[in-house]
């Protein structure tokens, strides 16, 4: 979209939003005169929602970037974007890494993008780049539930745990019933968590015998634990350093 026809689309979101602001009203039974005449005032409460809505986006961006060029040891973002595009699948990498941090409201969610990014930026081969635009593209399609439930499997996994190989394979896959015994109030949307881990390739069912079904954690599922736990130990040293030195 060009900058010209961005700002014809800003335009027209009040005129927009009114409109359908007195649609609304008129429907729960507002005279269509009244509505139409106390529309503008919701559309413009709603015109500013947008905009805060869209400067938190930019904002976590920002700061995800920010992140990424001081983890990758460099000295401003304009640094990470010119080391990023030396690799094949660096641009990819950056747009992935952006777009999904817009709507990383987690901080554990936005530093992982950030590192993720910091190490894409890097990568000695087009092979260690791709790896990171994975975990990007996995990131952005979780939310809160979705890192509850990974959590559950983190709590089972040893750090060389391979799947077929555990060490202790009961205890490394989850039925339905172990798991709703773990999620709390989540439960009701445990299918649904567990739908998107499985098809981002982070979990994977087991074949048992009867009707049964069971999920363990993949190979790429354990190595994005493993980027995960790094990002919280580094977010857990961060609140101590903020603790210690507000004492």
């Amino acid at each position: 979209m060009t900058a010209d026809n961005e700002d014809k689309g800003r335009s027209l979101v009040p005129e927009a939003v009114s409109s359908v602001t007195a649609a609304v009203l008129t429907q729960h039974g507002l005279d269509p005169l009244a509505a139409a005449a106390v529309a503008p005032v919701f559309s413009n409460a709603v015109q500013r929602v947008f905009e805060v809505v869209r400067w938190k986006r930019q904002e976590r961006a920002a700061v995800m970037l920010e992140l990424a060029a001081q983890e990758a040891g460099l000295e401003n973002e304009e640094n990470l974007l010119h080391r990023l595009l030396r690799t094949e699948g660096g641009e990819e990498l950056f747009v992935n890494a952006v777009n999904a941090a817009q709507d990383a409201m987690l901080d554990r969610k936005g530093r992982a993008i950030a590192s993720a990014l910091a190490r894409g930026a890097l990568a000695g081969s087009v092979e260690a780049l791709q790896m990171e635009d994975f975990y990007v593209r996995t990131l952005a399609a979780m939310d809160a539930a979705h890192f509850e439930v990974l959590d559950i499997f983190d709590q089972r996994a040893s750090d060389d745990e391979t799947p077929g190989r555990s060490s202790s394979p009961a205890d490394s896959q989850f039925d339905r019933a172990r798991l709703l015994g773990e999620v709390g109030a989540l439960a009701e949307g445990l299918d649904a968590a567990l739908a998107v881990l499985t098809r981002e390739g982070v979990i994977e069912t087991m074949p048992q015998p009867g009707n049964e079904t069971k999920w363990q954690l993949t190979v790429y599922g354990i190595s994005l634990i493993r980027a995960l736990r790094a990002v919280g130990e580094q977010l857990n040293a961060e609140d101590e350093s903020r603790a210690s030195g507000a004492e």
